[in-house]
């Protein structure tokens, strides 16, 4: 009998282990969603997130200059909401914070596909001021509520143990450069200092995290053929047709190498648009493996006759291969928004060169299949129109205000209407059809 009893027990416990993750999976999905909204899409808005990154660069500060920042509800909404949407391309996933009193409410739901237990996960985080940083008061995600005396000790506890790794050590020193923060009337205040050697250290670090020793040497390898490439044309200009054909032939032989089309045309695009605005690889090479790279050929590549549009078709290919299309086009759109305020103007020539970019990464590195076709199509480029919308008849230099009066928004059916037109080009270049 008494055998039988722990036999018992102990299958009730395998079970309850075995039953536990689908138990809790059904009681903190919920059927309704926190938050279903995105920001919405507008000059001002996106013009607003890259003011506040460009007036927060390390780069334009003085060494060890403490700054202080406020961000109100509104400029962190932007921020979270541009960076989930655009940077990372979550479309399901939905944010809001708000700023009552001396605390943060952050508000998170992650639209769920369909089941039987709901279709949404909602999580609700309140940060109060306490000393010069902020801890979690509670976490509640569905009908779980945990206090932040049982999350605090695990973050710091998380922290100890990370501090063994090289890399986040130096991105702890990074943050420590945070001297206070606090909520206050509405506002979260920053008060940090930038450590130009914690930077130091991020930066040589960071090339070992994200880009491995051999990834390193394939960066090197597509530069230097394409040195080889453009050293007849040095000091002069040359159509990204005649520069592009071979260096994706030169991709697919060493596809049949690696066995691995998508990381060689990733390494590709990575190349191709670093040197069209004349940067080297220093930012993404260490430095001893920068040793094995050919001496810079200075060329300019051309589109259409104009050398602007293939650093707008490069660099948004180089993004939309390295960090995805969703933040590309985004870029690519804030670009023109600036311009459109104090630059040259927006202009929807650069905008067809900027999507026509990042529509040829996906291409190139979306999928092994995609990546072989990609091989076979630019095998056959005889011209620029293969790849490359026309862009007769898009306007250009268009000012901020005129911009406004003629086109709304950028989620205006008039805007709307000139993006669609733009797509439809791209569709019918021979490369994407």
């Amino acid at each position: 009998m008494l055998i039988k009893s722990i036999k018992l027990m102990i299958v009730l416990f395998l079970a309850g282990l075995l039953l536990s993750p689908i138990i809790l999976f059904f009681f903190l999905i919920e059927d309704a969603p926190l938050i279903s909204e995105h920001q919405r899409l507008t000059v001002d808005n996106v013009q607003k997130v890259k003011n506040i990154i460009n007036d927060n660069k390390p780069g334009n500060m003085n060494k060890r200059q403490v700054r202080a920042m406020a961000l109100s509800e509104n400029d962190l909404n932007i921020l979270l909401n541009y960076g989930v949407q655009h940077g990372l391309g979550y479309e399901r996933l939905f944010t809001k914070i708000e700023l009552p009193g001396n605390r943060i409410h952050l508000w998170i739901t992650l639209e769920l596909p369909a089941n039987p237990a709901g279709r949404y996960l909602n999580v609700f985080i309140s940060l109060k001021n306490s000393g010069t940083l902020l801890d979690i008061d509670h976490m509640k995600t569905g009908r779980l509520t945990i206090p932040g005396t049982w999350i605090n000790p695990a973050v710091k506890l998380t922290n100890y143990l990370l501090l063994y790794s090289e890399l986040y050590k130096g991105l702890s020193q990074h943050v420590h450069a945070i001297k206070k923060i606090s909520v206050i009337k509405g506002y979260l205040n920053l008060v940090y200092e930038w450590d130009p050697e914690a930077l130091g250290l991020i930066h040589e670090k960071g090339k070992q995290f994200l880009l491995s020793k051999d990834h390193q040497e394939k960066l090197v390898l597509y530069y230097n053929k394409l040195v080889q490439t453009v050293r007849p044309y040095k000091n002069g200009k040359v159509s990204l047709a005649i520069i592009l054909k071979p260096m994706c032939i030169f991709s697919e032989q060493q596809s049949k190498i690696s066995g691995n089309p998508v990381l060689e045309n990733t390494a590709l695009f990575q190349v191709l648009s670093l040197f069209s605005i004349n940067r080297g690889l220093k930012d993404l090479v260490h430095e001893d493996i920068q040793k094995q790279m050919d001496p810079f050929v200075a060329t300019s590549f051309t589109l259409y006759g104009r050398t602007d549009l293939p650093k707008h078709f490069l660099v948004s290919a180089g993004l939309a291969v390295s960090a995805g299309s969703k933040l590309s086009n985004f870029i690519g759109l804030a670009k023109e928004v600036e311009d459109s305020d104090k630059g040259s103007g927006f202009s929807f020539a650069d905008l067809a060169a900027d999507k026509a970019g990042v529509r040829m990464g996906e291409l190139a590195a979306g999928s092994p299949d995609q990546a072989v076709l990609f091989h076979q199509r630019m095998g056959e480029v005889e011209q620029e129109t293969d790849f490359m919308p026309l862009i007769d008849g898009l306007t250009e230099g268009i000012k901020k205000l005129e911009f406004r009066n003629r086109y709304s928004d950028l989620d205006s059916e008039s805007y709307a209407m000139v993006n669609d037109e733009i797509d439809k080009r791209i569709k019918d270049c021979p490369v994407y059809r």
